[in-house]
């Protein structure tokens, strides 16, 4: 049904097996949204957007396709127009029309060519095991060294 140049036009691949959402061209959702699988804007929506399933849903925002409002979606695919705080827990990809007013809270990030952000890039990933010495810790180096030696 689409092929693959089809599929990188949009934005990111597609997903077969989960319920795909579409808002059409022309068509237009106010208010707060929930949904499932993935969502593929074409047309617009003004209010938040949330994805129930906080591990495997997507949204695109294709080519002419706009939000205005909060998006808190684990991957989201842009190549059109947000305005509001993006909130993209697994991942988030910037095509080439892709046009962003508000931060983007995201843990992977890909930004193509000719993307445009107004806005903050702020990493959530996910937590490590490294601890900050240099953080409140007073003395010479030998004794935070003896410290580290200590926690080995």
């Amino acid at each position: 049904m689409f092929s693959k140049s089809d599929q990188d036009r949009a934005g990111g691949s597609l997903r077969t097996t989960d319920p795909i959402t579409l808002i059409a061209e022309g068509a237009s959702v106010n208010g707060e949204f929930h949904f499932s699988g993935s969502l593929e804007i074409h047309g617009a929506v003004n209010g938040k957007i949330i994805a129930d399933d906080q591990n495997n849903a997507q949204i695109r925002i294709l080519n002419g396709g706009s939000v205005i409002g909060e998006i808190n979606v684990p991957t989201v695919i842009i190549n059109g127009y947000v305005k509001g705080e993006i909130f993209a827990t697994a991942q988030a990809k910037l095509a080439p029309k892709a046009i962003v007013e508000g931060n983007i809270h995201y843990s992977a990030l890909e930004i193509e060519s000719g993307a445009k952000v107004s806005g903050a890039l702020i990493y959530e990933g996910p937590a490590n095991n490294v601890t900050d010495l240099s953080k409140g810790q007073k003395g010479d180096d030998k004794e935070n060294l003896s410290a580290i030696d200590d926690k080995a």
